[in-house]
């Protein structure tokens, strides 16, 4: 199975307006949405869309407990076949452990070159890293 490591950039952070949850805003734990743009460089070169949720048991004191969910709509070429791939990762940390973010590609979500794709993904939060572990068919 093929891997890649890309860097990536974050853009554009877009914290959803208070009031604008359907949960309180002064509420513990803490519930957030954001969206923001990434742009990846390297073996992945793209553009993604991403939409992220968040829960903070407190934000005063993320020892305490943090998770996140996010679904990422790249747009690139990867090994050499351009279209675009849904990335879904997850991470929870908290009681003293800090889970490195992983996730998936969605089933079915690639297009284009990248129809097909499969794959599972890690990010290392320290220096913006992607590693991506996939699987295309091969070209027709």
């Amino acid at each position: 199975m093929p891997r890649l490591t890309a860097p990536f950039t974050i853009s554009d952070w877009t914290p959803a307006a208070p009031g604008t949850t359907p949960w309180p805003a002064d509420a513990l734990p803490a519930l957030g949405r954001a969206a923001f743009r990434k742009t990846y460089t390297g073996a992945l070169d793209g553009t993604a869309a991403v939409e992220m949720l968040t829960c903070l048991a407190d934000p005063a004191d993320m020892a305490l407990g943090a998770v996140y969910s996010a679904f990422e709509q790249v747009t690139g070429t990867i090994d050499g076949r351009t279209g675009s791939v849904v990335f879904v990762h997850a991470a929870t940390s908290g009681d003293g452990t800090e889970g490195l973010p992983s996730g998936t590609v969605a089933p079915g979500s690639g297009t284009g070159d990248l129809a097909g794709i499969r794959g599972t993904l890690t990010i290392d939060p320290a220096s913006h890293v992607l590693t991506l572990d996939y699987t295309l068919p091969d070209a027709p």
